[in-house]
């Protein structure tokens, strides 16, 4: 009786506090759960005595968006675009049958790296659904008929400013209370009542982007927990009284932007504050908060931690990990099952891959350990998974599907080599070898022998190796993008790893090996070039620096002006240009070509953006044998030493007024537009066009190679494209095949790269260049130089 007693007065509480007693405890009412921890309330749902399987239930279409599912007793809640407007809908969990839908307005168009549609994630209670838009507003449907009961504008009533890829952050519900961002001055939150969308407080003053708040109780206050940009906040949700706050100081989109706190044992708090780094901090009675422990443990994604039972489970970039929340220490990783996103059932961790996978492994401290594992989506799949009731909902951009988890029969795995790499003959035949275990080791030691250089050229194959100790290998670069890497898979039972790739017969391209996690180049690879593109873990950062291994295919044929041994080297000289109008200092660096001092008449003049990154390339050396080999006029050249990526008028403008005056007047010039050209690469290409195409009676030319922008994908640059009778530009722009790319985050400098030289060509211009079978930065854009360069100058056409 006692027992029954308890249990009631808990059911009663666990309502009160949630607001209305939701269909079950099997619910799934909002973003990443009950209260956003990432946790069902199910439990027998996994035996240690069973093998499991899982098995799609149903799966339908549905349009893009970033929008999970909420589950309430027989109902799904999410929101999606189908390319025109954005809507709320309400399906049958049973059969996947449509209810009813609503539209939220025009469709939010994917940009900048995103996909269309909306993002964050409906809340369920009380018989409403709510729903906070992309543009703001905040929508409060009846869930049984989707009618609409109130609407608030952000934007229009709060004055809300809009993030870069729109309202993201997914409302909770707690006490009949609404709790969505603003951001602001004392509105960092707010809570509206969930009856009639009255405004009910507002608490905290700090930016939010991304960030959703979650519930929860810590030092035995009941209490939502929400971050900003640079604080995090314990708010009271009844009245938002500020209960206390810390100063996390985080940074970045990976960061701080995007985090939602996680909340363990009643007295801490887990941030993921940084790109690169996590914060645990813990929380007194008196409302003080100070710092435990920081570390990089735990770092650089989008997806939220989870706590289990002394460890939290993350993904740090693309790798699962487990990590003491003592200490912060690392205690395993794993590549598998690839990046995405957990959550927690009953033990279990159950995670929905970018890829469209959908993996159970057990929540262990040991290591992990995969129970089944099934391929539901082709595309790409960018939201956590929901769970209800020993069903697992889950989508993609383009469907929605119930897997069922299943009780089956233990089976026996083996062991193969994945089929992918039967393409390769080498290890067709090296396969046959390799499966008498007496024989493994000199088959290895002869395969190396045999082929002592990486990769193995084979007609359109490149066979790439590793050999050594070793638990997991990874190949990143040019072949696969950005913030991605793909598997070298053991072969058989020994210590070679290997993959194959098909190219083009003139591909050239750059890459890593990722030993253990750990950088390494191609041991078996003498060539090396250093990239100025990627930075640690292949993120594509200004000023990245990383030294590659590097390859060409048999067809490449290399420049002749980049091992071309000349008699005589022209000049560099540093200077130091005072700008009013970008009120610093510039630092620059002058060519001038050998015999600059005895030379009749003037020169043409390049101005090179970035130009600190282009000095460390052998990009004056080329000119140096392009000039004594009289492929080109002899010129001078002007590296602007810092960073590009900023295209603005007040670049522009110091141009015009400033440095090409400073120029003119120090050096013997050709004063004349057709004389001058800009010049850009990676992230200065859009510098290089903006000053160009701003700069019609001043520059002639231009040449861009790889324009990186993702803002409206070209930096603004193509909105100064007007007219070649107007803007009389020589045009030279390429790009690689294997540019900058990460599909899974809907961007590709490639794809930006093609339909800017389009705009050029259907507005008149005729720019040459065009794509090439190669990668990012200096190690392609520098076998390029005598094009655009011969292009712009050609020996003695200019008097």
């Amino acid at each position: 009786m006692k027992f029954s007693l308890v249990c009631l007065q808990y059911a009663i509480f666990f309502c009160l506090w949630a607001g209305t007693c939701l269909g079950s405890g099997a619910d799934w009412p909002a973003f990443r759960g009950f209260h956003g921890h990432g946790h069902t309330n199910e439990t027998n749902i996994f035996s240690d005595n069973q093998a499991i399987t899982l098995s799609i239930s149903w799966q339908k279409d549905l349009g893009s968006g970033y929008s999970g599912i909420a589950v309430v007793a027989d109902q799904l809640f999410i929101a999606y675009s189908d390319g025109t407007l954005d809507y709320t809908i309400a399906i049958e969990s049973d059969t996947g049958t449509t209810l009813w839908q609503t539209s939220l307005g025009p469709s939010y168009l994917g940009h900048d790296g995103s996909h269309s549609g909306p993002l964050a994630t409906p809340a369920v209670a009380d018989g409403s659904v709510i729903m906070l838009s992309p543009r703001g507003g905040l929508f409060c449907y009846a869930t049984d008929s989707g009618q609409l009961r109130w609407k608030r504008d952000l934007m229009a009533e709060f004055k809300a400013i809009k993030p870069h890829y729109g309202f993201s952050a997914s409302p909770q519900i707690i006490q009949g209370i609404v709790i969505v961002p603003i951001g602001g001055y004392q509105q960092a939150f707010a809570g509206f009542d969930i009856n009639n969308g009255a405004l009910k407080w507002k608490a905290g003053t700090d930016v939010v982007d991304y960030q959703s708040a979650v519930i929860g109780t810590l030092m035995d206050r009941q209490q939502f927990v929400a971050a900003g940009n640079s604080h995090v906040f314990g708010i009271n949700p009844s009245d938002g009284a500020l209960l206390w706050s810390y100063e996390h100081q985080g940074a970045g989109t990976r960061g701080a932007q995007s985090m939602s706190a996680v909340l363990i044992d009643e007295d801490r708090v887990l941030l993921a504050h940084r790109d690169d780094q996590s914060l645990l901090v813990g929380i007194s009675a008196d409302g003080s908060a100070t710092k435990i422990w920081e570390s990089g443990s735990i770092r650089n994604s989008y997806a939220v931690p989870l706590y289990l039972d002394g460890h939290f489970y993350a993904y740090s970039s693309r790798i699962l990990s487990c990590i003491d929340a003592t200490t912060g220490s690392l205690v395993w990783r794993s590549r598998s099952p690839g990046d995405g996103f957990p959550i927690i059932v009953d033990g279990h961790l159950v995670i929905q891959t970018k890829t469209g996978s959908i993996h159970i492994a057990k929540a262990q401290p040991h290591a992990y350990q995969e129970l089944a594992s099934l391929d539901v989506f082709n595309d790409v799949s960018w939201t956590s998974p929901s769970f209800s009731e020993g069903s697992i909902y889950a989508r993609s951009m383009s469907k929605i599907a119930r897997i069922d988890v299943l009780s089956r029969k233990p089976t026996t795995s083996t062991i193969a080599l994945s089929d992918q790499f039967e393409e390769h003959e080498l290890l067709i035949q090296l396969k046959e070898l390799l499966r008498d275990p007496t024989t493994m080791h000199d088959a290895v030691a002869d395969f190396i022998e045999s082929h002592p250089i990486s990769p193995i050229i084979n007609g359109d194959q490149a066979l790439f190796y590793f050999q050594g100790e070793a638990q997991d290998v990874a190949i990143a670069g040019d072949l696969v993008g950005a913030r991605q890497e793909k598997a070298l898979p053991r072969m058989a039972n020994s210590d070679l790893f290997a993959r194959s790739f098909r190219l083009e017969a003139n591909a050239a391209l750059s890459y890593a090996y990722i030993v253990d996690f750990k950088l390494t180049n191609d041991r078996h690879n003498p060539l090396t070039q250093l990239s100025m593109v990627y930075g640690p873990e292949f993120e594509p950062i200004v000023g990245g620096s990383l030294n590659l291994s590097w390859f060409a295919m048999p067809n490449r044929t290399a420049p002749s002006h980049l091992n071309g041994q000349t008699k005589n080297n022209g000049d560099v000289t540093k200077l130091q240009f005072s700008s009013g109008i970008l009120k610093s200092e510039i630092p620059i660096a002058v060519y001038t070509p050998f015999g600059y001092n005895d030379m009749l008449g003037a020169l043409p003049v390049i101005y090179i953006f970035a130009g600190s990154k282009a000095l460390q390339t052998p990009l004056t050396s080329s000119f140096d044998y392009l000039i004594e080999s009289k492929s080109v006029r002899p010129m001078i050249a002007v590296f602007i030493l810092r960073d590009g990526g900023g295209a603005s008028h007040a670049m522009a403008k110091m141009m015009t007024e400033e440095l090409i005056p400073s120029i003119d007047q120090t050096y013997r010039t050709l004063r004349d537009a057709k004389a001058r050209a800009c010049v850009g690469m990676g992230w200065s290409a859009s510098d290089a066009a903006f000053c160009a195409l701003k700069l019609p009676t001043q520059m002639g030319h231009l040449a861009i190679q790889s324009l990186y922008a993702l803002t409206t994908f070209d930096g603004g640059v193509q909105s100064l494209v007007t007219n070649p009778l107007d803007q009389k530009l020589t045009i030279y722009m390429d790009w690689g095949k294997y540019d900058l790319r990460n599909p899974v985050e809907a961007w590709s400098m490639a794809d930006d790269n093609r339909r800017l030289f389009k705009v050029f060509e259907e507005r008149g211009f005729e720019p040459s260049g065009g794509e090439v079978n190669e990668g990012s930065g200096w190690a392609s854009w520098q076998a390029r130089t005598d094009r655009w360069l011969s292009l712009f100058f050609p020996y003695q056409t200019l008097k």
